[in-house]
């Protein structure tokens, strides 16, 4: 009998033992469930999702904090790279467009580091279709200059206004959905058409001006004092006319260059 009666002993405490080893396993069943599921959403990169879970599983385990602490120490150094690599990702694309493999090695990083549906993904891959639409415009731009200095080395200004013309519309709807402010979008437009006139009126001038100083020319060759002063009296209103559109072109640049500098201070 207290043999038997020593072995029921034996079996409660035995028992009541295994049940109190369970208790923190069982008890803790909820918690460590959470931070397995934050686990999976860190490795699926499914950050936002695993920063709610943690902020909520800190708030209610506090004496776990640490946990949770960890994990989103993880994350914030997981997004810290990312932004780092989109960082020089973009400077690339600015500055060394042409190094290919650069840019395949740190767009291909990118994608390891945020989910493909990631909005903070998303956002980069908007910015680098506008650099990238910079570079193309800007090798426009490039060629336009060149091109230009080409035709005014052989003295033809008209078609290198035409030229230099053509490149007005680079970046144009960029700029008006960038909300910048009405006043600046107003003032912009107001010297787009005061350069607009110019062009316009520039073609007609620069033929009257070949016209008169051609005729000009002749007069002076024939010696006729008579004809030549009724050549400079004609020439004189076409040689104003230039001036004034050299000055409205001044006005205009000037006002394109304080603009510039405003939104620059907006958006460096």
């Amino acid at each position: 009998m207290a043999s038997c009666a020593h072995r029921s002993t034996f079996l409660v405490i035995s028992a009541f033992l295994l049940f109190s080893a369970l208790t923190p396993v069982y008890g803790g069943g909820g918690r460590d469930h959470d931070l397995a599921r934050v686990d999976a959403l860190i490795n699926e990169r499914e950050y936002d999702q695993a920063t709610l879970i943690l902020t909520d599983f800190a708030r209610r385990y506090p004496d776990r904090f640490d946990q949770a602490q960890t994990r989103l120490r993880r994350i914030y150094q997981i997004r810290d790279e990312f932004n780092r690599t989109a960082d020089e990702l973009i400077d690339t694309l600015l500055e060394d467009p042409d190094n290919d493999e650069k840019l395949l090695e740190l767009s291909t990083k990118l994608f390891t580091l945020e989910n493909e549906t990631s909005p903070l993904l998303a956002s980069f891959l908007l910015r680098t279709h506008e650099i990238a639409q910079f570079n193309v415009n800007r090798n426009q731009l490039r060629q336009i200059l060149e091109r230009g200095r080409e035709l005014l080395d052989e003295k033809d200004g008209v078609r290198a206004i035409q030229i230099y013309a053509s490149g007005m519309d680079f970046m144009r709807s960029e700029f008006f959905t960038a909300n910048y402010g009405e006043e600046i979008e107003s003032e912009v437009i107001r010297e787009t058409e005061r350069v607009n006139t110019l062009l316009a009126t520039f073609q007609q001038a620069s033929t009257q001006m070949e016209s008169l100083s051609a005729e000009l020319i002749r007069n002076i060759n024939t010696g006729d004092f008579n004809r030549i002063t009724q050549s400079i009296n004609n020439l004189m209103p076409a040689v104003n006319t230039f001036i004034e559109l050299k000055h409205e072109l001044y006005t205009a640049s000037f006002a394109f260059s304080r603009i510039f500098e405003v939104v620059l201070a907006i958006d460096p």
